[in-house]
């Protein structure tokens, strides 16, 4: 387990003209893993609290929150295979070696065919279109039936659900900009509009246009800070250390009111513990859910968390994974997909950058400016010579740690324990590079700390956070 000293605090507010009346507080331990997130009311009090622990690859092993505690088991590829929980059932998985779930505590089997689409669970069996769309499923129970279109895009263009009688039960129509962004859907003739700023909903338009509900979000990816509606007050999103929002509160500056509670499992499936009656967008990992679909939208296609699976194949086709239906192979404890394109190792703040790098056999090699945010998938067998000064030639002598692309790390074969390493550096601090981290191309490197120095974290000043 990663020890969680020496600490780094850092403290995250939002802009001024949005008046956060409490704030959260995050420490992280030097490898840059978060260790706490703290919601805080106006007295500095702490009311809800995430703590972390990790095993010796980075994987979250546990959370400890005001529930109790959430542990998670993995595999050897970093597959999720067992989670319990403090109120809720406990989770079991087993997988095929490219992903798909092949048992679970949902499912004694799961049926795919050779594109690794699933076929049969105990719950639904499944259709798809030429294009590797999830065209409809038809439930074992009930026999209700739910069918899906897509457009030439891939895009889910309508739901429409039927009882086993062929009576329409649910409708619902999405539409979206030349960005890909849905800027309206239609259940049962009920039109919502949205608005943006940028990748963030801004507003929902009511069908007769007027506003019916704002957003205040946080400079980073997917991070909802406040929502207005009807009534005209704030209430606040409170996340875990993933973005998943478990609590909403109230604005009531005199007592930290919890209004709303949400429940998830280890794959994003609201549980029956959860609150009812909130209707606005956000759920888990700050992505918008669709109650109608019972699916999330992650912008290049919608996620079911009762699968664990895409609808719709990943449009970066290899680029991202083998399977291209996995969510975040897998790993949902610690990883992000916001776009549905590709797994992201967690990096929730703008404090930190994560950056990645495989390193090839070749001895001596200038490598090439080329950094990912995420985890590496576990294939092939990779050397892991290290020339720090054919690095510095390579970025023009340009070695700052807030450069996405100048931090790397040598990466061992397939064989060895160290599959997994991340180096989170901080903005304005000059990395200094050391010796290479192994000496013969396969074998294991000495601790990533050995190889790299001059990072640290530190809080960012006020001055740092742009406006809403």
């Amino acid at each position: 387990m990663r020890r969680p000293s020496p600490v780094c605090p850092v403290q995250r507010r939002v802009p001024d003209n949005l008046a956060f009346i409490d704030g959260e507080k995050r420490q992280y331990d030097l490898a840059g893993e978060l260790l706490e997130l703290a919601h805080r009311d106006a007295g500095g009090f702490v009311q809800r609290r995430y703590a972390y622990e990790y095993d010796a690859a980075g994987n979250r092993v546990a959370m400890d929150d005001d529930q109790g505690r959430h542990a998670y088991g993995y595999d050897d590829k970093y597959q999720v295979v067992s989670a319990t929980h403090p109120l809720d059932p406990s989770e079991s998985f087993t997988y095929d070696p490219v992903g798909n779930r092949l048992s679970s505590h949902l499912s004694s089997s799961y049926v795919y065919n050779a594109a690794n689409q699933l076929l049969d669970d105990a719950e639904f069996t499944y259709s798809y279109d030429a294009d590797g769309n999830c065209t409809g499923k038809i439930s074992k129970v009930n026999g209700e039936r739910h069918e899906y279109v897509f457009n030439s895009e891939n895009r889910m263009t309508a739901y429409r659900k039927y009882d086993i009688g062929s009576n329409l039960l649910t409708s619902a129509d999405y539409y979206y900009d030349a960005l890909g962004r849905r800027i309206a859907k239609s259940v049962n003739g009920l039109l919502t509009r949205y608005i943006y700023h940028g990748e963030d909903i801004w507003a929902e338009l009511a069908p007769d246009g007027q506003v019916q509900r704002t957003y205040a979000h946080g400079p980073g990816i997917d991070e909802p800070i406040a929502t207005a509606g009807a009534d005209s007050r704030l209430y606040y999103y409170l996340a875990d250390g993933l973005g998943t929002i478990r609590h909403i509160r109230d604005d009531n500056t005199a007592a930290f009111n919890i209004v709303a509670t949400f429940n998830y499992d280890s794959f994003g499936q609201l549980l029956p513990s959860s609150s009812t009656g909130w209707n606005d967008a956000y759920r888990y990992t700050s992505r918008e859910w669709d109650p109608e679909t019972g699916t999330y939208f992650y912008r290049a296609r919608y996620y079911d968390p009762h699968s664990g699976r895409f609808t719709a194949e990943d449009p970066l086709d290899f680029k991202s994974d083998v399977n291209h239906y996995r969510y975040v192979r897998n790993s949902p404890a610690d990883s992000l997909d916001p776009f549905g394109l590709c797994c992201t190792a967690l990096d929730r703040t703008r404090e930190l950058f994560v950056a990645l790098s495989i390193c090839e056999r070749t001895r001596g090699r200038t490598f090439s400016a080329q950094a990912c945010s995420g985890d590496l998938f576990k294939g092939a067998g990779y050397g892991c010579e290290y020339n720090a000064s054919g690095l510095v030639d390579a970025l023009n002598g340009q070695l700052k740690c807030w450069d996405p692309e100048v931090i790397y790390a040598g990466w061992p074969s397939v064989s060895s324990t160290f599959t997994k390493r991340r180096i989170i550096p901080h903005a304005f601090v000059k990395l200094v590079p050391k010796d290479k981290c192994c000496n013969e191309p396969d074998t294991p490197p000495i601790a990533v700390d050995n190889c790299l120095g001059g990072c640290r974290l530190a809080p960012f000043t006020d001055s740092d956070w742009s406006p809403l």
